[in-house]
């Protein structure tokens, strides 16, 4: 026998979707305005009393990796927010018009 949610079971899953979005949407925000930060991280004027240029070349390396870093989870989380919005929207349209039931699938 096939299980078939209600209206309260969509209802719940729907807004845990959005909910669930609305985190990774936020946490791509966060990792947007850090990379925001990480930009002026880097030292472009060699500073005079700063004798160890190979020291400055690693510094501004390791900069730029965090920046990667933010580019990438800011992607990646702003990714999986658009997903659970976009699957969220099938299925409160689908409820909305109740194709659900019209097709049979819950």
């Amino acid at each position: 026998m096939t299980h078939h949610p209600g209206k309260d079971e969509i209802a719940a899953a729907l807004q845990a979707m959005t909910d669930e979005s609305g985190l990774w949407q936020r946490q791509s925000d966060r990792l947007d305005a850090l990379l925001i930060t990480l930009t002026g991280a880097e030292i472009t004027d060699f500073p005079k009393t700063f004798i160890f240029d190979g020291l400055l070349a690693q510094y501004n390396a390791v900069a730029e990796d965090y920046k990667s870093i933010c580019v990438d989870g800011r992607d990646a989380t702003g990714a999986i927010a658009t997903a659970l919005t976009a699957v969220a929207g099938v299925y409160d349209d689908e409820e909305r018009r109740n194709l659900h039931a019209i097709l049979d699938l819950y």
